[in-house]
C-alpha cells in the first residue's frame, strides 16, 4: 500500500492528466472540426482555445494547491519565449499582403504551451516527465504500426492524416519514450521488441530529416545501455535481434526499397533535396539584403511565392524573416539547452529530453515552418528543468518534490532520487 498523503496522489494524477492534454494538442497541432465534417462553434481557432483552456487548468491548479518545488526557471522561460516574442513583434515590419493572421495563432499558441508545460513541471515534475515519455512511446508505437501496415511499393508511410515528415518525428520520439521507461524500470526489457519497429517506421516513411534525426537521436540515447547489468544486456540484444528480424521479414521490402530510393538513389546519385536548395538560397538572399532585422513575418511566402510558405529549415526562416533579432535569442535558448544537457548527461532525465530535443530540432532543419517546432520549446524547456533540479536537490527535497515514497518503484519516487537509484540500482530493484 502506498504511504503517500493523498494530496500528493492528487496532485500526481492532475499533473498527469494535464500533460496528457497538453501533449495531444501539442500532437493535433491545427487540427480543426472541418476535418471531421463540423464547423467550429468557438469563436477562436480550435487550437488557440486549446492552448488558453490548458494554461488557465494549469496556473488555476498550481496557484490553489501550491508549487511542489521552487525552482528559480523565470529566467529560463524567458530565454525560451524571448525568439517567439520577437518573431511576433517582426510582424511590424512584414511587407503588404502578408497573411498574418494564422501565424500569429499559432506563436502564441506555443507561447501558451511553453507557459503550461512550466507550471507543470514547477508543480510535479515527477508525474509530468512520467506521462510524458508514456505519451512518447504509446503514440510512436501507434504511428508506426498504422503506418507501416497501410505502407506499399513505392509509397511512403505515414498515419492519421499527417504527412510522412511529421510521421517520422513521432515515431523517433518514441525511442526516446521506450529509453526513458526501460532505463527507470517501468516496463520490462522485453518490449524493447518495439525498436525495430519505431526505426523500420522512420525509414518507410522516407523522410532524410526523419532517418538522420532517428540516428542522432540513437547516439544520444546510447549511453544508457551501460547501465544495464550484464543480464539485461545480453537479454536486450537478444530482444532487438529477434525483433529485427521479424520486423524485416515483414517490413523489408519497404525498408529496402526506400533506402535504395529515396537514400541512395535519390539523395546521394542524383543529389535530389525536394527543391530545399533553392528555398535556402532565397532565404539566404533575404538575410543578407536584412541581416539585422529580416523582412518581417510571413515575408518568405511573400517573397518567394509559387506555393511555398517557408523554407523547410527552421533557423534559414528566421534569419530571412526576423533576421539576427531573432536568430541570437533562438540560438541562446537552444546554447542553453545545449549546454545543460551535456553538463547533465548523466541525468537520465536529462539525456531523453535531450535526445528528442536533438530529434525535433534536427528534423526541422528539413522540414516545416514555426509551429511545426513547436515541441522543440517543450522538450527544451524539459531539458533546463531537470538540469536545474539535477544541481539542487536539496531545494526539490525541502519543497516536496522528491517525496512521494509508495512502493519502492520509479512511479513513487521523486525526480533526483529516481535518477540516483537509478544509477546504484540494486539486483532486484526495479529503480
Amino acid at each position: 500500500m502506498s504511504d503517500s498523503p493523498p494530496g500528493s496522489v492528487h496532485r500526481s494524477n492532475a499533473g498527469a492528466l494535464l500533460t496528457l492534454l497538453l501533449f495531444v494538442a501539442l500532437l493535433a497541432g491545427q487540427f480543426d472540426f472541418a476535418r471531421v465534417g463540423m464547423d467550429n462553434p468557438l469563436l477562436i481557432p480550435e487550437r488557440l482555445f486549446a492552448a488558453l483552456a490548458l494554461t488557465w487548468l494549469a496556473l488555476t491548479m498550481a496557484s490553489r494547491r501550491g508549487p511542489r518545488s521552487t525552482p528559480v526557471w523565470p529566467s529560463h522561460l524567458l530565454m525560451a519565449l524571448a525568439p517567439l516574442i520577437v518573431f511576433v513583434t517582426s510582424s511590424a515590419w512584414s511587407p503588404p499582403g502578408a497573411e498574418l493572421g494564422p501565424v500569429w495563432v499559432d506563436l502564441t499558441c506555443m507561447v501558451l504551451y511553453s507557459v503550461t508545460f512550466v507550471v507543470l513541471l514547477a508543480w510535479d515534475m515527477d508525474a509530468v516527465i512520467t506521462t510524458l515519455m508514456w505519451c512518447l512511446w504509446v503514440t510512436g508505437g501507434l504511428f508506426a504500426v498504422a503506418g507501416l501496415a497501410a505502407s506499399g511499393a513505392g509509397a511512403r508511410a505515414t498515419a492519421f492524416g499527417g504527412g510522412p515528415n511529421v510521421y517520422s518525428r513521432v515515431t523517433d520520439l518514441g525511442l526516446v519514450g521506450l529509453a526513458w521507461l526501460i532505463s527507470t524500470g517501468r516496463i520490462p526489457t522485453w518490449t524493447l521488441v518495439t525498436a525495430p519497429v519505431l526505426l523500420a517506421a522512420t525509414v518507410a516513411s522516407g523522410s532524410r530529416g526523419g532517418m538522420l534525426a532517428g540516428i542522432l537521436c540513437l547516439l544520444v540515447l546510447s549511453p544508457l545501455v551501460t547501465q544495464l547489468s550484464p543480464g539485461k544486456l545480453i537479454m536486450s540484444s537478444i530482444v532487438a535481434m529477434a525483433g529485427s528480424v521479424a520486423v524485416f521479414r515483414r517490413f523489408g521490402d519497404v525498408v529496402t526499397e526506400t533506402v535504395q530510393g529515396r537514400v541512395v538513389e535519390l539523395t546521394l546519385q542524383q543529389g535530389y533535396s525536394s527543391g530545399r536548395d533553392d528555398l535556402l538560397v532565397v532565404a539566404g538572399r533575404m538575410f543578407e539584403e536584412r541581416p539585422l532585422s529580416g523582412y518581417g513575418l510571413r515575408s518568405f511566402a511573400t517573397t518567394y511565392g509559387n506555393g511555398f510558405t517557408y523554407p523547410h529549415n527552421l533557423l534559414a526562416e528566421v534569419a530571412a524573416e526576423a533576421g539576427l533579432l531573432g536568430l541570437l535569442p533562438l540560438l541562446i535558448f537552444l546554447g542553453m539547452v545545449v549546454g545543460v544537457g551535456w553538463r547533465n548527461s548523466g541525468s537520465i532525465h536529462v539525456r531523453c529530453l535531450s535526445a528528442a530535443t536533438s530529434v525535433i530540432l534536427t528534423s526541422s532543419m528539413f522540414s516545416g515552418d514555426y509551429f511545426d517546432a513547436r515541441f522543440l520549446w517543450v522538450f527544451g524547456l524539459g531539458v533546463l528543468a531537470a538540469g536545474w533540479a539535477e544541481r539542487h536537490p536539496a531545494a526539490q527535497r525541502s519543497t516536496g518534490a522528491s517525496r512521494r515514497p509508495s512502493r519502492p518503484t520509479t512511479r513513487a519516487a521523486g525526480f533526483h532520487s529516481l535518477n540516483s537509484a537509478v544509477q546504484s540500482r540494486p539486483k532486484r530493484s526495479r529503480v
